[in-house]
């Protein structure tokens, strides 16, 4: 979860709104802060471009609340990575206007702080659109072509030492993308899904024309036709109005028209990329790394931030011209109207809940134990049927989605202390717990889409990764799951079932292990059904099979924090089996002596402990991290000693 960067550990917000404050409040002043850095650093720009401080300020709350921030609020790193992108845009363009020293620094800083809010994409759409909006202001100042070269290559140099002052999580997340089932390049067809479309245009002006998500009345989503809350980048029609009449009466007089032209093809150039295989520049997501990252239409943030950027300095330049009072007046009571409908819009759409229902523990959550994975089955379906074609307007459908908290739906579990087998992340997953996970939803069998069957290999299978539990939407045709309880809401049941033959052990020592070299050959011996607990299957041991002793005892078993600790008297050599997900982060200490690990039945972590009486310790050493914040501190003091030194940049 730390790794893979979306909860956002070390953006100083988080760590000091969540360390301080209780969740519910810290989680509510996350968002206002989000949302004030927006405005602010937008406000800062546009007066660094002389625009009136009154006209800044109008057009920083529209762009605030336009559809692509306020659509996406239930993305809360999303909002938090963009929402230092103004600011350091404003910064530097100030740095080129005034050479400050302190300017770089500052921009390196917040450049590290966008990494740390953990939107990988956003980080890239982000400093892609300020490189290029740096690049055509420095042309625009008709710098010499060597000026222009030096000021890029430093702005290089800014963008990499923001990096590296982010190493701490940038490495951990590099380890990550190593063990990920996730490629760092994507297939076309997965880059391309969720696309912006022509047809969508539309929704600058009016965001319910294709239906409203609420309702239920929004077209299903799909790779081609995309998301709304992705493809409405809703900025309403006073600004629009104004726009075209600001370029009617000043045209033809003294104003920005290369800043103007410039903008308006850098909004036309990201909408572009915003309807990835919809668009003349469909190809560019064959390269990486724009084919990096799902969902085009993302681009829409940096295709808004032009577009109301360039809207400011248009209608600065009417609002100067402008000879009677009361036609300023107008102008102003426009904008003012402008972002009365957004901020209507944007509380209309969203769905807000008291703290105490939402933050309350299910029922589930009292039946499931602490200490035993669980799976969710059906969770997905029953949500789509509610979202897709009721939304959220009515208190029925607001209760369906309270109820389907008793799924104890991945990630959600963390609120009450429960430990599902996997997580979910639009990013980076383990390779082997997607693969075992995929193995599981493929050996499930619906019968008649009434009842689940589970056969003996898949119950093997499910003992071997340890889960206890199974929250389903469907009965269990099995015996050997004894069900708990059922719960209804309306039509919807949730089922919860127990596997009695599993316990909440923290280990297992296996009968008999085999040696195993590729993923297939695992497969092969599951659908052989010669796997279980006790038939353990281990890669890299330096022999095909042996039977193992089970002749021990444990005196002592303590856990604290993410590490185990074990005692035991082992009659002869043990193969001894941790249920804790394998990771190259994960060190096994006999004795106070480090041994090797062995992944056992693809994800364990497996280890040979000798004869007699030891202490076992198992540690997450977290050393990229450590190594990371070791080079990022010592670069930031080399990187300002280098820039104070400077006489000249």
């Amino acid at each position: 979860m730390f790794s893979e960067g979306q909860i956002g550990t070390l953006f100083l917000p988080n760590l000091l709104f969540f360390k301080f404050l209780n969740f519910p409040d810290a989680y509510n002043l996350v968002f206002v802060f989000s949302l004030f850095l927006i405005s602010s650093g937008f406000y800062l720009l546009l007066r660094e471009f002389k625009v009136k401080a009154l006209i800044s300020l109008l057009l920083s709350l529209i762009f605030t609340f336009s559809g692509t921030i306020s659509l996406r609020w239930v993305h809360i790193n999303l909002i938090q990575s963009f929402s230092l992108t103004p600011l350091l845009c404003y910064v530097l363009i100030k740095y080129f206007n005034s050479k400050k020293k302190s300017l770089p620094l500052i921009a390196t800083l917040v450049i590290s702080q966008i990494i740390f809010a953990g939107h990988l994409q956003i980080v890239f759409i982000s400093l892609f659109a300020l490189f290029l909006f740096c690049v055509v202001y420095l042309i625009l100042k008709k710098k010499s072509l060597s000026e222009i070269s030096i000021n890029i290559v430093f702005l290089f140099f800014i963008i990499i030492s923001g990096f590296i002052l982010s190493l701490s999580q940038i490495l951990p997340t590099f380890l990550l993308t190593q063990n990920s089932s996730r490629l760092l390049s994507l297939d076309y067809n997965i880059a391309t899904s969720f696309p912006f479309t022509w047809a969508h245009l539309i929704s600058y002006f009016t965001p319910y024309y294709f239906g409203s998500p609420k309702l239920g009345t929004y077209p299903p989503y799909s790779n081609d036709w995309g998301i709304f809350w992705e493809n409405t980048p809703y900025l309403g029609w006073p600004l629009f109005l104004l726009m075209f009449t600001s370029l009617i009466i000043t045209i033809k007089k003294n104003f920005s028209k290369k800043l103007v032209f410039f903008g308006l093809l850098l909004t036309i150039f990201f909408i572009f990329l915003a309807l990835g295989k919809n668009s003349p520049f469909y190809f560019i997501f064959s390269f990486f790394p724009f084919n990096s990252f799902r969902t085009p239409s993302k681009y829409l943030l940096a295709a808004n931030f032009f577009l109301v950027f360039t809207a400011g300095i248009i209608i600065n330049n009417l609002y100067l011209s402008l000879k009677h009072q009361l036609s300023k007046i107008i102008l102003i009571i426009l904008l003012l109207f402008n972002i009365v409908i957004l901020i209507k819009f944007t509380f209309n759409y969203q769905l807000f809940l008291n703290k105490d229902i939402v933050l309350s523990t299910p029922k589930s959550s009292n039946i499931i134990d602490n200490n035993s994975l669980y799976l969710t089955l059906g969770q997905g379906n029953d949500w789509n049927d509610v979202f897709l074609n009721k939304g959220w307007l009515t208190e029925n459908s607001i209760n369906n989605y309270l109820f389907f908290k008793n799924y104890l739906y991945q990630n959600s579990n963390l609120l009450f202390g429960k430990k599902i087998f996997n997580i979910n992340t639009g990013t980076f997953k383990l390779r082997r717990p997607e693969y075992l996970k995929d193995l599981v939803e493929k050996n499930i069998s619906l019968e008649d889409k009434k009842t689940i069957i589970i056969d003996r290999k898949l119950q093997n299978l499910l003992e071997i990764i340890g889960i206890r539990y199974i929250i389903s939407s469907l009965p269990i045709q099995d015996d050997a799951y004894k069900l708990l309880t059922s719960l209804q809401n309306n039509k919807y049941k949730i089922f919860i079932y127990k596997d009695s033959q599993i316990g909440s052990e923290l280990f297992y020592v296996p009968k008999k292990i085999k040696k195993i070299t590729f993923l297939n050959e695992f497969t092969e011996n599951y659908q052989d059904d010669k796997i279980s607990l006790s038939h353990s299957l281990i890669e890299d041991i330096p022999f095909a099979a042996i039977t193992n002793n089970e002749k021990y005892s444990l005196s002592h078993i303590e856990t604290y924090g993410n590490n185990l600790k074990i005692k035991g008297s082992f009659k002869n050599k043990t193969f001894f089996v941790l249920q804790q997900n394998y990771y190259p982060e994960w060190s096994v200490y006999i004795d106070g002596k480090r041994t090797s690990i062995y992944k056992t039945n693809l994800i364990h972590i497996g280890f040979f402990i000798p004869k007699g009486t030891h202490d076992i310790e198992l540690r997450y050493e977290n050393f990229y991290f450590k190594l990371g914040l070791v080079i990022s501190f010592m670069y930031l003091l080399l990187f300002i000693f280098i820039l104070f030194k400077l006489k000249r940049l």
